[in-house]
């Protein structure tokens, strides 16, 4: 599996002096480093996915949901997707919760069942569910929030992939002793209820939930009561007795809901329940063990058809005998037998007491009293016979860390110092450190896996032998992904040395070997055709090794044979592995039509295959290369989130799509809903993968750029010292990254106007990204032009220009002549001609700056710094009509598309000397309006109002 990554930092670009361009982030995906892409234009801005394909939010019904059509409706926040079944109480719905990103099970309760004696039913029913929210149990369904939707109660709990212990029970055969496990886990679950102080009141097998991975999970505590019989209950009054006539599957199904009498399931209630409607936490032990009894021997545990028959036999504690035949022994009988005791008092005191109960198998006892008798007997030798029977069934779970050897071990460590310490480079030892810690981690990951995957089938048998073949095979992809990683990084040198933390830490999650759904994909049953999709899959992974290490044209040679391969292969869940990483690699390249083309078809083969993390990443990534028609990329993007809510909603494929979407808005000049988009990115990628690791740092880095270049001043400056202080924390103090975060602090620097401040960490920022990534590294302009925008402003001009042009070689380079990055160089150089007196070249500069946008982007927002730099050379050279054309341009697309105050203020005052005489009126408006701006904060544009003031002065005359 390709792990998922987007982007490298957002490193911020100078803006000189009013006239200059905003700052430029480069958003690409792949490495911290690599050269961006070209980016497509134009984006949506909605990052709050909804649920399924839907973009448009659906209004809140005031009727309730349609069991008919139930995706058109809201209850509470929640979207309803599909109806997952209904019973007695209500209706229970398959959700999506937008807020927190998560599928749920929603619990509509019936109107009756809150309504039906008293009005205040809603609101106990409403306690009842908050009080369950406060408990925190495996063995226990989550309780996650509750409501009122018209009119009717309803409960978001937690969605459990699974079936009922009612439907388990009836699937298969079961052992006894599978049997009592799963009861045993449910058990654990109502302890832990009683321990809260709270009582189910409806126990049965058809409240307790199992998961796939054979866990078991009560849910419904306390919610089958109304309100009368629970007010009853709680002031010692007794209720009226259940006296309804019942067929023989009532006594199984249907709980006793008519007002006045009380809840419950007739076939699992104690006895006390039935007469007055009072119970504890000893009532629930009967239900239990009645449960219990059900399951073991297939029939209830009391003789009659109909209810008073039965609850008869109930009162005189006379349980049936098991049926002939049964292989239950006959102690877990006697233990059962008592928690049917007729009153509470003869019941265990306690649901731990009959847990502990139902634990002392006396076959395991006597087993273990063999097993000492015999090394008594025996001594040393009967010891190691002793020991291996007693561990006999742990033995085959015991070899995971062998499994590495020759993966990660010390003969791979020493690889790894030798390479690292080849480099020469200073920061060698602690990025050494920091890379070895992450193969650590992952290293133990797998060994943990491996382990409980083992034990589950081998030890505990909750798992069958196919389940583990499943995770086997997934856990054996995960050592070939180390064992590529650890033999790329044995291979870091000097060019590929700034990136090996990448390919460490993006390593995939060892999590998914427990997704049994998605393991289901599984492999071609034949066997030949098996062992390549094995050997595919692991070229696969030395190819994402190579993209993560930034060793793009070596993994571009490579991928392009796996495609041959896999394409005649034939085997589509590969292939559209193959092709998705393909279009990463394209991303990266900044080849966006091959990105396109590629992610395109692994979506649809994704999708076809059902292989929906492949599909989801695919969408997310396919987004950034539809922007250029606004109804495909809004299509794309629910493509997108559709494919995202398949695969689970795991935060990090959430966060690849918000991190295409503020690209997009980046690169359309919507700065602030791109920081917004790469700070909810920045917080997914935290949730997934922690504080100090370089996705989160990434997306931090992303936000603090776009964040830059809105008038948010004091939030940006917090945002990019807390960038910096984390990147030196995950990346070291001399690493390049540490550069790029340095030179985002230094071009903040240049905003506030303290340009001296700013020297020192533009230069850190040149100097360790040289070192690093030699002198023509694609990402080297920004530091370059920060510096010559901090140099002129202290109007130290000849030693800005080389800076400029040296930039502008770069761009031109790395990405042609028509992007938004080369764009801004020439701008910048513009005006630097015009700062110089050379008037003619700042008129050409700008026009290349102009042309440059408008063939990326038909009116690109940031056309207005070239523009405003060609209104005021045209204005120098006297050509005063074409300079008021030019400089209403700026201002017009200054006005549409607002950036940095400072920008808008240079555009107006521009205008003003332009209109002079001829509209003086209007001069004098744009005029003040500028100087209001520099007035605003005069610490930071006491020059620039000075100047203002003094042309007001004189009077608007046409001259500049």
């Amino acid at each position: 599996m390709v792990p998922s990554s987007e982007g490298a930092p957002l490193s911020p670009y100078g803006v000189g002096t009013q006239v200059a361009p905003p700052p430029r982030t480069p958003v690409v995906e792949g490495t911290q480093v690599a050269p961006p892409p070209r980016p497509p234009f134009g984006a949506g801005t909605q990052v709050a996915p909804p649920p399924g394909n839907s973009q448009r939010v659906p209004r809140p019904s005031t009727e309730p949901p349609s069991i008919e059509a139930p995706s058109r409706t809201l209850v509470g926040r929640y979207h309803i997707l599909d109806k997952l079944g209904s019973g007695g109480m209500g209706v229970v719905y398959n959700a999506y919760d937008p807020d927190l990103h998560r599928r749920v099970a929603i619990k509509l309760l019936h109107p009756s069942a809150n309504t039906v004696v008293r009005a205040d039913g809603a609101t106990r029913l409403l306690r009842e569910a908050q009080a369950m929210a406060r408990l925190s149990h495996p063995n226990v369904v989550s309780v996650y929030d509750a409501g009122t939707f018209a009119g009717r109660v309803f409960i978001a709990m937690e969605l459990v992939d699974g079936v009922s212990l009612r439907h388990w029970l009836r699937a298969t055969d079961h052992s006894w002793r599978d049997v009592l496990d799963l009861f045993r886990q449910a058990g654990k679950g109502l302890a832990a209820a009683h321990a809260a102080g709270l009582v189910h009141r409806d126990f049965k097998p058809a409240n307790v939930l199992v998961s796939r991975d054979g866990r078991a999970q009560v849910t419904d505590f306390g919610l089958a009561r109304n309100s009368a019989d629970q007010e009853a209950a709680e002031e010692g009054r007794p209720t009226a007795p259940s006296q309804l006539a019942l067929r023989r599957e009532d006594l199984l199904e249907s709980p006793l809901t008519e007002a006045g009498l009380v809840m419950g399931t007739p076939a699992y209630m104690p006895p006390e329940q039935h007469e007055d409607g009072r119970t504890d936490a000893r009532g629930d032990q009967f239900s239990f063990c009645a449960s219990l009894y059900e399951a073991l021997y297939g029939q209830l545990p009391f003789e009659g058809k109909a209810a008073s028959v039965y609850l008869r036999e109930s009162l005189a504690g006379n349980v049936r005998p098991p049926p002939r035949g049964s292989r239950v022994p006959a102690w877990l009988l006697r233990a059962i037998s008592r928690g049917l005791a007729p009153t509470p008092d003869a019941r265990y005191p306690s649901m731990e007491a009959l847990l502990a109960e139902l634990s002392k198998d006396p076959s395991v006892i006597w087993r273990r009293r063999g097993i000492m008798a015999a090394g008594v007997l025996v001594l040393y030798g009967a010891i190691g016979v002793a020991w291996w029977v007693g561990n006999r069934r742990h033995a085959p779970c015991l070899e995971a860390g062998a499994r590495l050897t020759g993966i990660w071990d010390a003969s791979r460590r020493d690889a790894l110092n030798k390479a690292f310490s080849a480099t020469h480079k200073p920061q060698a030892p602690e990025l050494l450190s920091r890379v070895t810690q992450s193969l650590d981690a992952f290293a133990r990951d797998w060994t943990r896996m491996h382990l409980e995957a083992c034990e589950a089938t081998r030890v505990h048998g909750h798992q069958s032998d196919a389940v583990l073949s499943l995770r086997m095979a997934c856990l054996e992809r995960r050592r070939s992904t180390l064992d590529a990683v650890v033999g790329v990084l044995a291979q870091t040198d000097e060019a590929s040395f700034a990136t090996a933390l990448d390919a460490a830490q993006r390593l995939p999650s060892i999590d998914d070997c427990a997704n049994v759904d998605a393991l289901r994909l599984g492999l071609p049953e034949s066997s030949e055709q098996r062992q390549r999709v094995e050997r595919l899959r692991a070229g696969l992974d030395r190819t994402t090794a190579l993209v993560d290490a930034g060793r793009y044209e070596q993994a571009n040679t490579e991928l392009q044979a796996l495609l041959v391969q896999s394409r005649s292969l034939g085997y589509r869940p590969v292939l559209a592995e193959a092709l998705e990483l393909e279009g990463r690699l394209g991303l990266v390249l900044g080849d966006e039509a091959r990105a396109q083309k590629a992610l395109r078809e692994a979506l649809l083969l994704a999708q076809a295959t059902r292989h929906d993390e492949v599909a989801a990443r695919a969408a997310a990534r396919w987004v950034t290369t539809l922007s250029r028609s606004p109804e495909l990329e809004e299509w794309g993007v629910a493509q997108a989130r559709a494919s995202i809510e398949r695969a689970g909603s795991a935060p990090e494929l959430e966060a690849l799509l918000h991190t295409s979407l503020a690209r997009n808005a980046f690169f359309r000049g919507q700065y602030a809903e791109a920081a917004e988009a790469f700070g909810r990115s920045a917080a997914l990628r935290e949730q997934a993968h922690g504080p100090e690791h370089l996705l989160t740092l990434e997306s931090l880095r992303n936000q603090a750029s776009a964040l830059s270049r809105t008038d948010e001043t004091e939030r940006t400056s917090k945002l990019l010292h807390r960038v910096l202080d984390l990147t030196k924390v995950v990346m070291g103090p001399d690493h390049p990254q540490t550069a790029l975060a340095a030179n985002a602090v230094g071009y903040h620097l240049t905003l506030r106007r303290r340009f001296d401040e700013a020297l020192p960490y533009l230069r850190q920022a040149i100097t360790l990204e040289e070192r690093a990534m030699g002198p023509d590294s694609a990402t080297l302009s920004y530091p370059l032009n920060n510096l010559a925008t901090a140099l002129e402003s202290l109007g130290r001009f000849a030693e800005a220009r080389p800076l400029r042009e040296r930039a502008l070689a770069l761009d031109l380079k790395t990405h042609g002549a028509t992007h938004p990055e080369t764009a801004a160089d020439w701008a910048l150089l513009a005006q630097l001609a015009l700062s110089e007196g050379r008037t003619r070249d700042a008129v050409e500069l700008a026009r290349s700056s102009v042309n440059a946008y408008e063939a990326f982007q038909k009116n690109h927002p940031d056309q207005a710094a070239p523009l405003t730099t060609l209104g005021l050379a045209q204005l120098a050279l006297g050509r005063t009509r074409e300079a008021r054309a030019t400089l209403e341009r700026a201002l017009s697309l200054r006005a549409t598309m607002p950036g940095l105050g400072e920008d808008l203020a240079a555009t107006r005052f521009a205008l003003a000397r332009a209109l002079g005489a001829a509209e003086s009126s209007r001069a004098r408006s744009l005029a003040q309006q500028a100087l209001g701006f520099y007035e605003a904060t005069p610490d930071l544009w006491t020059a620039e109002a000075r100047r203002v003031r003094d042309w007001m002065s004189t009077g608007p005359v046409s001259r500049p």
